[in-house]
């Protein structure tokens, strides 16, 4: 199941010429799921639940998205109301079926609808972020740099696991955090030596974790990529894992990136390069972290020239399809 295919059955029972067509999602399916439109229009999610199953569920109607049981049909019909939010409605579509399509009792996949619904209402709220700066941007586009070569570098079992460790959005300490490494992003001009350590504790772990640097190097092009292509690509990733997307989101949305601000940023585009990634849990790794300096001292900033840090490098990027 992925978006192509969902949109190629909108696009199907667009062209049916009903009121209300309908399609069974797919033969694959155990639960009677179905995708229709209301009126021809709206983008409807169709569970029919059987007949002697008892239900108690409020309808939940929110401005872009209603939840709604029909006690006479016996239809759970999930209904999108704004179509600017059409892509994302396919995503919460691909969520239900990889988190149902298996169940064969009512009693798991009927709580799980709603559960999925109620988690992804949060997705759907016309909401207006404040604008990111350029240099934020930047630093976002490293960071979505590392978690794709994270995702395509893992068997679907950890896709999971790898969009959790992503806590660079949540204002955490480092960038991706792992039981087996600590990775810290930074984003760089090519031509730029330095990279900018933020504070006394960003080198330094909690942890027996080994930490790593990876250090991102773009250009200013107006034939480069742009976040929301980079967002787009990961997304299709994970859809093609049989990851939860919902997690990716959730991500995005702490880190200010909606459903409405995801193309703000396509002016800013940039070839992205290459990536070197460096083990600064070597000893001798030039650092200054809170365990080294004395106490009196705190709220260190400092540049590194990674130049000269060569034989720290672990390993090393080249991205020819993005330059």
């Amino acid at each position: 199941m992925d978006t192509k295919l969902i949109e190629d059955k909108w696009r199907l029972l667009a062209a049916e010429g009903s009121e209300n067509p309908s399609f069974r999602i797919d033969g694959a399916c155990i639960p009677d799921l179905f995708i229709g439109l209301q009126g021809s229009v709206q983008r409807c999610l169709i569970l029919n639940l059987p007949a002697k199953f008892s239900i108690n569920l409020k309808s939940q109607k929110k401005t872009n998205l209603s939840l709604e049981l029909f006690n006479d049909t016996r239809w759970l019909v999930l209904k999108l109301h704004n179509i600017t939010y059409a892509d994302l409605f396919n995503d919460l579509i691909i969520s239900i079926y990889q988190e149902v399509h298996q169940m064969n009792s009512p009693s798991l996949y009927v709580p799980a609808f709603a559960e999925k619904v109620e988690k992804w209402n949060q997705f759907f709220k016309d909401i207006t972020p404040n604008r990111l700066s350029e240099e934020a941007i930047t630093g976002l586009i490293g960071e979505m740099v590392v978690l794709r070569e994270l995702l395509l570098a893992s068997p679907n079992y950890q896709v999971n696991q790898i969009l959790q460790g992503w806590r660079g959005p949540y204002n955490y300490r480092h960038d991706f955090v792992f039981d087996n490494q600590i990775i810290e992003v930074k984003t760089k001009e090519l031509l730029n030596p330095d990279v900018v350590i933020s504070s006394e504790w960003q080198m330094e772990t909690e942890t027996s974790a080994p930490l790593h640097l990876s250090v991102v190097n773009v250009r200013k092009d107006t034939m480069g990529t742009t976040l929301s292509a980079l967002i787009t690509e990961i997304k299709n990733i994970i859809h093609s894992k049989h990851g939860e997307i919902s997690i990716y989101y959730e991500a995005l949305t702490q880190a200010y990136i909606t459903n409405d601000s995801i193309n703000w940023y396509d002016d800013q585009k940039y070839q992205i390069i290459s990536m070197d990634i460096y083990n600064c849990s070597s000893p001798d790794f030039p650092k200054l972290i809170k365990s080294n300096i004395p106490v009196l001292i705190s709220d260190v900033k400092y540049r590194l020239n990674v130049v000269g840090l060569s034989n720290y490098i672990i390993d090393k990027k080249i991205f020819n399809e993005w330059s």
